[in-house]
């Protein structure tokens, strides 16, 4: 009978089937096109032909091949059959798996929310659970699932069951947030969680630090008619501790009783905690009383509670009675109790009261021992500690990698790198295998050594053990190559955390910022910046003062204060780092005076400037040339008790040497030796520069071997500066030899310095010599830049090899260098000088069309060869049009114009001239005077000669 059934279903399924294929053959073979109706038709024949091979007992994937089904199945199909097959959910459920899983169908967000109604519905949690977090996997948006869930609930109803799952399944994934914009979302629904998702929504909150937007769900639930149980109020208990407002907590445990509610040791436990955390010890203890009172029994946990109260306030001997108290009534310590108490006698030197307990056996093993020998440590009792292990020998507890691990951090942090690395070989030795903490120790410490070469050897080593380096061992090696500017090694280690799966975190990516920003790379700092918020990891004080540091050394002074802002409006308080790289900022942006407001901020809010600040203000004030206000500062700095450092005296010299103060600026010098203090290779070459700058070749060189005796090796600045000196002192076969000695110790010449040589042979018009150097810097790799290339096109105009000179022009171009507003007027004035005034005019119109604008000095070599060529007419346009771009004539201007309308006999200009000289502010020099005189006499006009003579002898008294 029962064979004879099963034949007759499979049999009326094949007929349903065969008849469904016929009629859609037939349609197809007419040429027919379906309206919308027969489509559904046809849809709804397909979906029951699908529902009832699915219920059939023949095999799903022999039946639904056979029959092509699946060859047609789409996720429409598979949203109606839910439907359709809705009161038998584990059916549903089934066949949506084996869909999914065995034939690799790819359903629609919809099948998914139907089947969770489904589910939801029958009271099949774990299914419906397990189909929802399949979802989340598949759907990127969550508010896509939430709108499908609404969408596809009218067949069922609208209920807050399926929205619930969806809550459960953000919450089970750490998606608090997520989890949050469901319950909102429900709220307009008119939609309230079951009490199992309100609660894990304000635990998450409170978890996460969100204490006011737990408060506001928990008004929402209770404005909602939920009745908080026993674990919402734990909860929020717990968010009262955390924002110390203790008298609420009690409120609201008060209130928790008088609903019917008995407060478990769970929620005195918070309690306690919270009282302990805020220093209110007092208050806890009499919360112990009051529970012993009500005949609860206290557990490990409000012991060990109150042990780690009273160690955190230094109430060491009270902690240990307490612990007796607690062994009396037959409850053993927790390891972080134990470890807490063994601390606080340890820190406060009792380190014969932590052996005690340790001898007394209260927990006598090889964690007890580990927590002694971290105690001592702590107190930097490091021999003890050393000794210690010994015994843990002797008393038959064999050391264990932890044990190590401790004693290897603490010598590393005390830089006794060669006794951490002794305690390495012993561990070897006997046969404990370093862990990942111990290498973490030992390349902490070799970092913070700068001994980076031996810090990623021990990296390696650890991978060859096969030890999975985590996040911080990459923190610390990214840190460490950064302190040492070995950039690329850090990116390199980035990337590799990156593959290797390694989430980094705030201090992770701090590190790879500061790197970043080191380095110069401002873009990827900010990529680096935006994607750690992305991944909702929030910067710190330390990341902001990172980016705000690099912003500054950039010179986007504006995004540097749109940071400090954004840090400010999070809460945060600017520390002395965050003002340091402000005003630094300021100062070399030429805004010292905002720089110095800032400082008076700064010592507003009581955060102390350190001599950093100083140094900048100093460099700032020296830099604008107000010297008077730069010792000012530092006079300041000395009367608040602030040792200048080298930095701070390097700044004052610096500036007083770009004042040409070199007495005082050599006299500081003298102070720095006289205090012990060690100038750097940056102080010796400012002073080297200033002298060679006054032409004093001989100080520069007493200080060059005054440098070289106290062993601070010149670099590639020094080197340069005393050449540019030679060479404006003419000495220029001593500066080439110079060069060589300085290639001769591995100092690499930069483009600066060959260009000083190079100007110092065209200045004597050798240009052999100074295409010889060019050869030479060619050949050592280094390409001309477009000041070389003016030095050379100057010396060429200045011998008149003006062919040579465009040749090197065009040469300049071709090597992918667009010539300056220098380049074109050099060349303009060669060839006015050679009297190619066409040739200039030429030159004068490209520089126009290359949107390259003239300054005084060009206008002023093409007005030369105008009044050369006695072009007088096109030489006053050209002043006219200066005049009109903004471009105000200086002296040389009147020169030139006085010289040329003396040449021509044109007297009567030539006082014009001196008058708008004197109109407009520009002082007439001796050669004026001299070349207006000259022309009024060789114009017969001495009458005018000697009136003019008389203006310059009372001008000139009056100047003095």
């Amino acid at each position: 009978m029962k064979i004879y059934w099963l034949s007759m279903s499979v049999s009326r399924a094949r007929v349903s089937s065969v008849a469904w294929r016929s009629t859609r053959l037939r349609s197809d073979l007419a040429g027919n096109r379906s309206s919308p109706e027969e489509l559904r038709d046809e849809d709804d024949a397909f979906v029951n032909t699908l529902c009832e091979l699915v219920r059939g007992k023949e095999s799903w994937k022999f039946s639904l091949s056979n029959n092509r089904i699946l060859d047609r199945l789409t996720p429409a199909h598979v949203e109606k059959f839910l439907l359709k097959s809705r009161d038998d959910p584990r059916l549903s459920h089934r066949f949506f798996n084996w869909l999914g899983l065995h034939q690799g169908f790819k359903h629609s967000t919809r099948s998914f929310c139907i089947l969770i109604h489904i589910l939801t519905r029958a009271t099949l949690h774990w299914p419906a659970s397990s189909v929802m977090q399949s979802l989340l996997q598949q759907v990127s948006n969550p508010r896509e699932i939430f709108d499908t869930l609404v969408s596809t609930s009218e067949p069922f109803g609208l209920s807050c069951l399926a929205f619930d799952m969806l809550i459960q399944a953000h919450l089970q994934g750490m998606m608090i947030l997520r989890a949050l914009e469901v319950f909102n979302s429900m709220r307009e629904l008119n939609l309230m969680p079951t009490l199992r998702s309100c609660h894990g929504i304000l635990d998450g909150l409170v978890k996460v630090n969100k204490i006011g937007t737990a408060w506001e769900v928990y008004v929402v639930m209770l404005q909602s008619g939920v009745i908080p149980d026993l674990f919402i109020y734990n909860t929020m208990i717990l968010a009262c501790c955390k924002e110390g407002k203790m008298e609420k907590a009690n409120r609201l445990i008060v209130e928790m009783e008088e609903n019917g509610l008995s407060a478990s040791i769970v929620t005195y436990n918070i309690l306690i905690h919270g009282l302990c955390r805020n220093g209110k010890i007092g208050e806890a203890f009499e919360v112990k009383n009051e529970v012993m009172k009500k005949g609860l029994s206290l557990n490990v946990v409000t012991y060990g509670t109150l042990i780690q109260g009273l160690c955190k306030v230094g109430k060491i001997s009270e902690a240990g009675d307490l612990l007796k108290e607690m062994l009396e009534i037959g409850l053993v310590p927790d390891e972080v109790t134990y470890m807490t108490l063994v601390d606080g006698f340890c820190r406060e030197g009792k380190t014969g009261e932590a052996f005690k307990l340790v001898e007394r056996g209260v927990v006598r093993n090889a964690f007890a021992f580990n927590a002694l020998i971290k105690g001592l440590c702590k107190a930097g009792k490091l021999e003890e500690a050393r000794h210690l292990l010994k015994e843990v020998g002797k008393g038959g507890f064999a050391p264990n990698d932890v044990t190590y691990s401790i004693l290897i951090d603490r010598f590393c942090e005390a830089a006794h790198w060669r006794e951490a690395f002794d305690l390495r070989d012993e561990m070897l030795e006997r046969g404990i295998v370093p862990s990942v903490f111990t290498y973490g120790a030992l390349i902490h410490g070799c970092c913070k050594a700068g001994q980076m070469e031996q810090a990623n050897k021990l990296f390696k080593e650890m991978l060859e053990k096969g030890l999975a380096p985590n996040c911080i061992i990459y923190t610390i090696l990214i840190s460490g190559h950064c302190r040492q500017g070995n950039f690329e090694e850090a990116f390199m280690l980035w990337d590799e955390m990156l593959e290797r799966g390694i989430a980094p975190d705030t201090v992770t990516y701090t590190a790879i910022i500061s790197g970043h920003c080191q380095a110069n790379k401002m873009a990827e700092a900010n990529s680096v910046f935006n994607e750690m918020r992305k991944r909702g990891l929030l910067p710190n004080l330390v990341t902001y003062n990172a980016m705000i540091d690099g912003h500054c050394k950039e010179g986007n002074i504006v995004k540097a204060f749109d940071l400090r802002d954004e840090l400010v409006d999070k809460g945060m308080v600017m520390d002395v780092y965050t003002y340091n790289a402000l005003i630094n900022g300021l100062c070399k942006a030429g805004r010292t005076q905002e720089a110095m407001d800032l400082m008076k901020e700064m010592l507003a809010k009581h955060v102390m400037p350190n001599e950093f600040c100083y140094s900048s203000l100093i460099s700032g004030y020296c830099n604008e040339g107000n010297t008077e206000e730069a010792f000012n500062i530092f006079n300041e700095l000395v009367k608040k008790g602030i040792e200048p450092d080298i930095i701070t005296y390097s700044a004052l010299i610096h500036g007083l040497c770009k004042a040409g103060n070199m007495q005082a600026s050599h006299a500081l010098l003298n102070e720095v030796l006289d205090k012990g203090l060690i100038p750097d290779n940056v102080t010796y070459t400012t002073l080297i520069d200033g002298y060679c700058k006054q032409g004093n070749i001989s100080k520069a060189f007493k200080l060059y071997d005054q440098m070289v005796e106290k062993g601070c090796a010149p670099n590639v600045v020094t080197y340069t500066s005393l050449i540019n000196g030679m060479c404006k002192a003419g000495k220029i076969e001593e500066a080439g030899i110079f060069l060589k000695e300085m290639t001769d110790k591995d100092l690499v010449p930069n483009e600066l310095t060959y260009s000083v040589l190079i100007y110092g042979y065209v200045n004597i018009r050798d240009m052999e010599g100074a295409f010889r150097v060019y050869d030479e810097m060619v050949k050592a790799g280094i390409m001309p830049n477009v000041v070389i290339y003016n030095t050379l096109i100057l010396g060429l105009c200045k011998t008149g090899r003006m062919s040579e000179a465009r040749g090197l022009f065009e040469d300049m171009q071709n090597n992918g260098l667009l010539p300056d507003d220098v380049t074109y007027t050099t060349l303009i004035d060669g060839c006015c000088r050679k009297g190619d005034l066409l040739e200039a005019f030429e030159l004068w119109d490209e520089m126009f069309y290359n949107n390259l604008k003239p300054d005084v000095v060009a206008y002023n070599a093409l007005l030369y060869g105008c009044c050369i060529e006695g072009s007088l007419l096109e030489a006053i346009e050209l002043r006219d049009e200066m005049v009109d771009k903004g471009i105000l004539p200086n002296v040389i201007t009147y020169n030139t114009l006085v010289h040329g309308f003396c040449i021509a006999g044109q007297m009567e200009e030539v006082t014009n001239l001196l008058d708008e000289m004197i109109r407009r502010g520009v002082e007439p020099d001796h050669i004026t005077y001299t070349t207006a005189i000259w022309g009024h006499c060789k114009a017969g006009n001495m009458h005018e000669a000697h009136r003019i003579k008389k203006v310059w002898e009372e001008r000139t008294s009056q100047i003095k």
